[in-house]
């Protein structure tokens, strides 16, 4: 079991900070009333939270522009650890204001590397908007922070500040819900001031609420989209029905002239087929002139337009081509000439 606790921070009238002697303060405190953890540590950001992080933006270059944006958590090495953010390659981060230093997770490490001439990203500089460098140091596991992992932004991991105003205490072990909650109520005293904690949150069971929030969306669009094609279905055949009643006496002279089967039929069609070309290739206009806006609201992904867009217009075509061949086999090639020709 993974549990997170907000940490609220009470040291009387000191205003002293939760610092690094603190916190193993706070470490030593929890281990005392819950032994059986095994990995114990802070972040400030917490994985799965319904609370909206602004991103940070980085450069290859000084002044160049950004490459990558990153959601910037803060944590030190145990608390990576209880998240299940381990390391891969390369080591922890020890950023100061003379080593600034970050850790990426293994999506951050992969766009980079598709960069122009860039084949390993440790020892890298990035630059952030001040022009300021940080060199990746290390490459950790990619864990979940919200509840679709394609549209999440990749995580940037750099030390937990020495007197941070926000922090969450991350545990990892057979711990159970009434042990967390009486960590919570409780709290632990240090220095003579009490830390407390806010309500526990199981990361695995965030992880699966978020999962079912995604799965009813994805179900919701999928009925959605079922029942756009159903009517677009119905509306293609019924347009295709009236042309072909409306000009069958022309086809049948056609018929009767000599012309061809293909030939007959394209004449009887290609209206409505022209038009619903034409309708396509306006709405992939349309979107793809959308694409950007949609992209960075999060609505969609570039990714789609490379076959969703190709594919629901070749479907489209697709169901077009035979439901008029269908409505022409009924209307038309069934039933004899002379019936069309006497027919006012």
């Amino acid at each position: 079991q993974v549990w997170a606790l907000f940490i609220n921070t009470d040291f009387g009238s000191s205003g002293a900070s939760l610092d690094h002697g603190r916190r193993e303060a706070v470490v030593r405190g929890v281990r005392a009333q819950l032994p059986r953890t095994q990995a114990l540590g802070f972040v400030k950001i917490r994985p799965l939270s319904t609370a909206k992080e602004a991103l940070s933006a980085y450069s290859l270059d000084a002044g160049g522009p950004p490459v990558l944006k990153v959601l910037l958590n803060e944590a030190d090495a145990e608390g990576m650890q209880a998240i299940g953010a381990d390391l891969r390659a390369g080591r922890a981060a020890h950023t100061s204001l003379r080593a600034m230093e970050l850790v990426l997770d293994a999506q951050d490490a992969q766009r980079l590397v598709q960069a122009p001439g860039k084949n390993d990203v440790l020892g890298m500089n990035l630059y952030d908007e001040l022009s300021m460098p940080w060199r990746i140091v290390g490459i950790v596991d990619r864990i979940p922070y919200g509840p679709d992992p394609d549209k999440e932004a990749p995580v940037g991991y750099v030390t937990l500040g020495d007197s941070p105003m926000i922090a969450n205490l991350v545990l990892r072990g057979p711990n159970t819900a009434e042990q967390a909650a009486d960590l919570a109520e409780t709290g632990v005293r240090v220095d003579g001031g009490r830390v407390r904690f806010g309500e526990p949150a199981n990361l695995a069971e965030k992880a699966e609420e978020a999962l079912a929030q995604y799965r009813s969306r994805a179900l919701l669009g999928l009925i959605a989209a079922a029942i756009t094609i159903i009517i677009s279905a119905l509306t293609i055949l019924s347009i295709v029905t009236l042309e072909v009643r409306r000009r069958r006496r022309m086809l049948a002279v056609r018929a009767s002239l000599g012309e061809g089967p293909l030939a007959t039929a394209w004449h009887g069609a290609r209206g409505v087929l022209i038009a619903i070309l034409l309708g396509t290739i306006l709405g992939m206009l349309a979107m793809w002139l959308a694409g950007p806006s949609l992209a960075s609201r999060g609505m969609l992904k570039p990714a789609d337009f490379a076959w969703a867009m190709p594919v629901c217009s070749a479907l489209l075509m697709a169901l077009a081509c035979v439901g008029a061949a269908a409505i022409l086999l009924r209307e038309f090639f069934a039933k004899p000439l002379a019936q069309h020709l006497r027919e006012e």
